[in-house]
């Protein structure tokens, strides 16, 4: 039971991240447009990237917080 639950979060938050990519891309699509006047690709595709951005941020800050409990717990033995 315990595992799929963690499957189930894991695709919600999963979900939510690419939901999240989505608004934010079609904004900023739209806001190069309006700032630009016309079509064009510029770095505004570069928002694509933020799930992979996010994964990667989220596993370093998960092993720096596992790597100070670490730390900690030697130092309180």
């Amino acid at each position: 039971m315990k595992h799929k639950k963690k499957s189930r979060l894991a695709a919600a938050e999963f979900l939510a991240v690419l939901i999240v990519t989505a608004v934010v891309f079609t904004k900023g699509l739209s806001a190069a447009l309006a700032w630009r006047g016309y079509k064009a690709v510029g770095g505004e595709f570069m928002l694509l990237l933020l799930p992979i951005i996010y994964y990667e941020a989220k596993r370093i800050i998960l092993d720096f917080v596992a790597d100070f409990v670490e730390l900690y717990r030697r130092v309180e033995d």
